[in-house]
């Protein structure tokens, strides 16, 4: 196969109908349209939108989750403006237009688009808001309504899981923010202001809570990513037991070691991957959305690339996976995966590679439109702002350099 600069949407995706998501003045972004794909993987500064956008996803997910692409547009609207409440927890889904400094509101889009292999558009799902009342049109192309279910199913079919990026503090105080809230619960009147979750966090909270480790367990390609996990970058077991209120507590065991720690005395990193861990092993299944903020926190490079061998495996054995990301060593591994996929022979010897075709790669910028990041042979998948930070650093070095060897500084360096 002959591979040099592409974008991923412009390889076979026969095994994967395009569901994609177009949006315009939505929260900070401008405009995107994002084709989804089994690992979508979204890079940028922070307050860029990708956040916003994958809790955008996640609300797509819980409406079409449950309801008929084919329900009535009033039904269609109505549910869809109360997920996007509960995930962003807002009291109108007005506020989420990108604010601009004028006082007229800009007119804001979200268009949910799914087409077949002949990547023809077959299906379209459009909310408008020019003013403050929303609009919700759909259009169905003659004699496509099983593909495009097809498609919308193919991506939104599932349980939905999102680990936000602040997971590590909530798993560690899970328990005492349980108590918090039924503390509150029963003594109305005493607070005058009741604050809330978005839906992500409170699920995620939620599966926190009433974890049961008699559970059982998730299918053997599940236990088994987690099983590499623990050894590959954890060096450690989750464990997780009941405690004698009932809360789940859980706990992290050393390599090599019978003794037990809780979570609050190990490291970040354990904090940080131990909810996935859970997860994987009661809960994440085949054909689930996982939604992962930073999977590279807290993790030495060598950890992140590992990390993104574990986003392989998931995507390997079905789960579809949408990750936000600052590591340019994960990014890197991503690339070598992909690598990986275009040899012949690699797929039958690990369950890590990837196809470009399974990989959509994302750039976020303030002010600018979503771009796509080409998949280059030479480069794999590079966010441009990468290079021009490296450059900048590499620049002030040398300059640095330069000056203290010519002793332009009070200091005094010696060779070792």
């Amino acid at each position: 196969m002959k591979v040099g600069r592409m974008k991923m949407s412009d390889l076979d995706t026969q095994q994967h109908p395009k569901v994609e998501i177009a949006v315009r003045n939505f929260g900070p972004i401008t405009e995107a349209d994002i084709d989804l794909r089994p690992l979508t993987v979204l890079v940028g500064p922070g307050n860029t939108g990708k956040t916003c956008f994958s809790t955008l996803v996640y609300a797509l997910h819980g409406v079409f989750a449950e309801l008929d692409m084919r329900s009535p547009e009033d039904v269609l609207r109505d549910t869809l403006q109360a997920e996007l409440k509960n995930c962003f927890d807002l009291p109108s889904v007005s506020a989420l237009r990108r604010l601009n400094g004028e006082k007229l509101p800009m007119e804001m889009t979200v268009a949910l688009k799914a087409r077949a292999e002949d990547d023809k558009g077959d299906w379209c799902l459009k909310l408008t808001a020019p003013a403050s009342e929303w609009t919700l049109t759909r259009e169905i192309a003659a004699g496509k309504e099983g593909i495009s279910a097809k498609a919308l199913l193919n991506y939104f079919s599932g349980e939905r899981y999102y680990l936000p990026a602040i997971r590590g503090g909530l798993i560690q105080q899970h328990g005492l923010i349980a108590s918090s809230l039924i503390g509150r619960a029963t003594r109305g009147g005493r607070f005058s202001e009741v604050s809330t979750f978005s839906a992500g966090m409170a699920e995620f909270l939620q599966r926190l809570i009433l974890y049961r480790p008699e559970k059982k367990m998730s299918n053997g390609d599940m236990h088994a990513i987690a099983d590499a996990l623990e050894a590959d970058i954890l060096g450690g077991k989750i464990l997780a037991r009941l405690s004698p209120t009932g809360y789940p507590d859980f706990r992290y065991r050393p390599q090599g070691m019978e003794e037990e720690m809780r979570l609050s005395r190990a490291s970040a990193m354990v904090s940080e991957l131990a909810p996935l861990v859970l997860f994987l092993r009661r809960g994440i299944t085949p054909g689930d959305l996982l939604v992962i903020e930073e999977p590279e926190a807290h993790l030495h490079p060598h950890s992140q690339a590992d990390m993104a061998v574990t986003l392989a495996r998931l995507v390997r054995a079905g789960v579809k996976v949408m990750a936000m990301t600052h590591s340019d060593w994960l990014i890197e591994e991503l690339s070598c995966l992909m690598l990986e996929g275009l040899l012949e022979g690699t797929k039958d010897k690990q369950a890590s590679w990837l196809s470009p075709a399974e990989v959509g790669a994302w750039q976020f910028q303030k002010d600018a439109p979503v771009t796509e990041i080409p998949f280059e042979l030479w480069g794999g998948i590079y966010p441009v702002d990468y290079g021009d930070v490296a450059e900048t650093q590499y620049n002030r070095m040398v300059n640095l350099q330069a000056q203290v060897e010519n002793g332009e500084g009070g200091g005094t360096c010696e060779s070792p």
